[in-house]
């Protein structure tokens, strides 16, 4: 599994890591070289071998995660479930799915805020397969777009323009482009850049088009205190329309903030409802998926509801995508799953949100890797998402999949 940076620069939202003290993917490194230390040198606490197991699974290095929360439970029992489902989800990496179950259970037997819901998974098949126009860097976030399909990329260049760095990550900029797609294949030979007038479109990622095609909402990734020496990122929410064969008046939704981020746009199939990702107050976890109503074809917005709980979760709940038939998917690590974040889907076309069942895609849709930005076109039963999965070109990338059979609803 890859340690760099991924797209869950996007999911971990928001954090300002200078203020917290808290297991992050940039001081895992270091708590694993303590840890290690400690234990050569028989000076270990009993909590060091959670630890250790802790930032293996950040990292995604499930083998290693199982070996130290097989040892940490030698010296104690696990106080919280999420250590449970933890180390379930990286038994079932390697393919320990007996040793997984009893994880699993563990975890449900335990009552309290993270208590693990059921594991529901869809009746669906897929056949997964990897695409030409991903890079060595950054590939994610695809999107439909009439005869195209629009994605951000940290590339470095393409036709020959060179890509900006980021002197603060010493990474490209994330920016978007687009490729066509016909009934025969994806022509990965004419990838070009999804230009956006007025909008430097720097860290770009996540754009959803109005039905019309004449309106794009998109978001972009700000960081607010680098200059300060900080390490706080902003997300914002824009919208753009298309004149003259240009996308132009770049304007900012109402209800982004300078306090919290908004990210990652959807549309219902009528275009009346946009729901985004946020961590603004009132969120059950470290970001939750809201909504929110659209007037007069995005002249004017409603005010942020978020989905209730049997959506969102107290971790990481992101990249909503709705279908024609108004299926709502989205990624969680909140959700009983495979392993770091998954795809689930949910109905909620005819059922409230409050009672609507939640289920997870299965493999090989999903992994022990992040699972991302899944969209789907139900008509060609064709799709795209995007992973970090060990096997890939680059640091993530983008996958097509065919649903070669889909679940038969039960009356």
């Amino acid at each position: 599994m890859r340690t760099a940076l991924t797209p869950l620069a996007f999911i971990l939202l928001f954090i300002n890591l200078n203020a917290q003290e808290d297991l992050t993917k940039d001081n895992a490194n270091s708590v694993i070289t303590k840890c290690l230390k400690s234990i050569a040198e028989n000076d270990a606490s009993d909590s060091a071998y959670l630890e250790l197991a802790e930032a293996y699974y950040l990292l995604g290095e499930m083998k290693n995660a199982a070996k130290w929360y097989k040892y940490g439970l030698v010296f104690q029992e696990f106080k919280s479930p999420r250590y449970y489902k933890n180390y379930a989800n990286a038994l079932e990496a390697i393919n320990e799915d007996v040793k997984a179950v009893e994880m699993y259970k563990k975890a449900e037997s335990l009552k309290d805020e993270l208590a693990i819901p059921k594991l529901y998974t869809v009746d669906n098949a897929y056949k997964v397969t990897p695409l030409k126009i991903n890079s060595e860097q950054m590939d994610f976030a695809p999107s439909f777009y009439g005869g195209n399909l629009v994605f951000s990329s940290a590339r470095m260049d393409t036709g020959g323009v060179k890509n900006s760095i980021d002197r603060w990550t010493g990474e490209p900029y994330k920016n978007l482009y687009h490729v066509p797609v016909t009934d025969k294949g994806m022509k990965d030979k004419e990838i070009s850049q999804f230009s956006i007038e007025g909008s430097k479109a720097l860290h770009g990622s996540t754009t959803v088009f109005s039905k019309d095609k004449k309106t794009v909402y998109f978001t972009k990734e700000i960081y607010s205190d680098r200059k300060r020496g900080g390490n706080k990122s902003l997300f914002k929410i824009y919208q753009a329309r298309l004149e003259n064969g240009k996308w132009k008046n770049v304007v900012e939704l109402p209800f982004n903030t300078d306090h919290y981020s908004s990210a990652h746009p959807a549309l219902s199939p009528d275009g009346k409802v946009l729901y985004f990702v946020s961590d603004r107050v009132g969120s059950y976890g470290v970001s939750d998926i809201w909504q929110v109503k659209v007037f007069d074809n995005g002249k004017s917005f409603g005010l942020p509801e978020k989905l209730g709980p049997n959506i969102n979760t107290k971790g990481k709940d992101s990249f909503p995508f709705v279908s024609a038939s108004g299926k709502l998917y989205f990624s969680s690590d909140g959700h009983q799953g495979h392993g770091g974040m998954d795809v689930f889907v949910a109905d909620i076309t005819n059922t409230p949100i409050d009672k609507v069942q939640i289920k997870n895609l299965g493999k090989p849709i999903n992994s022990a890797a992040d699972d991302i930005t899944f969209i789907i076109n139900e008509n060609t039963k064709k799709g795209y998402f995007s992973s970090n999965r060990k096997e890939g070109a680059g640091r993530d990338d983008i996958y097509g999949f065919l649903e070669i059979k889909s679940e038969v609803a039960v009356e």
